[in-house]
C-alpha cells in the first residue's frame, strides 16, 4: 500500500475522539458528470472536531444527561467501518460493473483492508482512466469469493460508512442491516445543500472539508476515508436522529443496498448506465491489508 494514503487521513487527531483501543473513453457506455468525479493524490485531513455538547449553561442533570448521551454515541460509532469499491467493466463493451478494488479503514481511517479482486467474469474494460486498476493489478488477485468472504466478516455487526453504499454491496453481493448503514450520499443535512440532490463525495469534500479529491484516478482507501470524516463530524446529530426514530435521510426507499445475493457461486456482473450509475474510482496497489 502506497504511503500516500496515510496522508489523506486526519492530522492532529483529539485522543478524546479517537481512543486505543466506468468506463473508459474507448468505452461505449460512457458515464454521466455524476458517475465520474475525478484525485490522485491522497491528501491531508485535519481531524479537529467541533463539539456538538459544548454548552455556555447547564444544571447538573443536564450535564450528566448531556455526557450520558455522549458515551452512547462515541461506543456506537467506535467500531464503525468506512467501505468503498473500486469496479472494472465486464461482458460487452464492459457495460456491466464487477468488483476490482475493495478498500475498508476503521474511524481512525487506518486500513482494515484493502485488496484487489479477480472478477467471476473476463475483464473488458479496466476503466483505469477513473479505478486506477491495472491489468497487472488482477493478475494475482485472489477470487471474488474469498474476497467477498473477508469483507462479509470484516463489516459483521458494525456500522457501516461510505458513499453510495448500494453501488459498493451491489458489486460485492452482499447485504447489510440498514440500521448499521450510514451514507454520505442521502444524508439529509447533505443533500440540503445542493437541492436535495444526492452529492457527489468529490462535492461534499470540497465543501465540507475542503479537501480536492479525484483528480484524475480515484483511491478507494481515500474515498472511505473522506466518507469517514464526513461521518465522524457529524456522527452526534446523525445518531440522534437514528435514536429519535429518524434515519437523517430524506426517504426509506433511497435507503443503501438492496444487495443482489450475499452467496459466492452468483455471477459478480451488475448492470450499469441511466438505471443503475455506478460511481467508479481509482485504485493502486492492493495488498490484504483492507482498507
Amino acid at each position: 500500500m502506497k504511503d500516500e494514503h496515510k496522508l489523506a487521513w486526519f492530522e492532529n487527531v483529539d485522543p478524546v475522539l479517537v481512543d486505543d483501543d466506468l468506463i473508459g473513453p474507448e468505452s461505449p457506455c460512457q458515464p454521466s458528470d455524476a458517475e465520474v468525479s475525478d484525485n490522485e493524490d491522497a491528501v491531508e485531513v485535519d481531524m479537529d472536531e467541533e463539539d456538538d455538547f459544548i454548552v455556555t449553561k447547564e444544571s447538573n442533570q443536564e450535564q450528566a444527561e448531556r455526557l450520558k448521551e455522549k458515551k452512547r454515541i462515541d461506543e456506537l460509532s467506535m467500531n464503525a467501518v468506512a467501505l468503498d469499491c473500486e469496479m472494472v467493466g465486464v461482458g460487452v463493451g464492459g457495460c456491466s460493473s464487477a468488483l476490482g478494488r475493495v478498500s475498508i479503514v476503521d474511524r481512525r481511517g487506518d486500513v482494515l483492508y484493502d485488496q484487489f479482486a479477480e472478477p467471476v467474469e473476463p475483464v473488458t474494460d479496466y476503466r483505469t482512466r477513473y479505478s486506477g486498476i491495472r491489468p497487472e493489478n488482477l493478475k494475482d488477485a485472489p477470487p471474488f469469493s474469498e474476497v467477498q468472504a473477508e469483507v462479509a466478516k470484516l463489516i459483521k455487526g458494525r456500522i457501516v460508512v461510505g458513499h453510495a453504499l448500494k453501488n459498493d454491496f451491489g458489486v460485492l453481493l452482499l447485504s447489510h442491516p440498514q440500521q448499521l448503514i450510514r451514507d454520505t450520499s442521502l444524508y439529509r443535512p447533505f443533500m440540503e445543500r445542493y437541492r436535495r440532490a444526492a452529492p457527489s463525495l468529490k462535492n461534499l469534500s470540497r465543501d465540507f472539508l475542503g479537501l480536492v479529491i479525484q483528480e484524475g484516478e480515484h483511491d478507494s482507501v481515500t474515498d472511505a476515508r473522506v466518507a469517514m470524516r464526513l461521518y465522524y463530524l457529524n456522527r452526534v446529530k446523525w445518531e440522534r436522529n437514528i435514536a429519535n426514530g429518524t434515519r437523517g435521510h430524506f426517504s426509506k426507499s433511497m435507503l443503501a443496498a438492496k444487495p443482489t445475493s450475499s452467496g459466492h457461486g452468483r455471477s459478480q456482473r451488475r448492470r450499469t448506465g441511466n438505471k443503475n450509475k455506478r460511481k467508479i474510482g481509482k485504485a493502486s496497489h492492493s495488498k490484504s491489508r483492507r482498507k
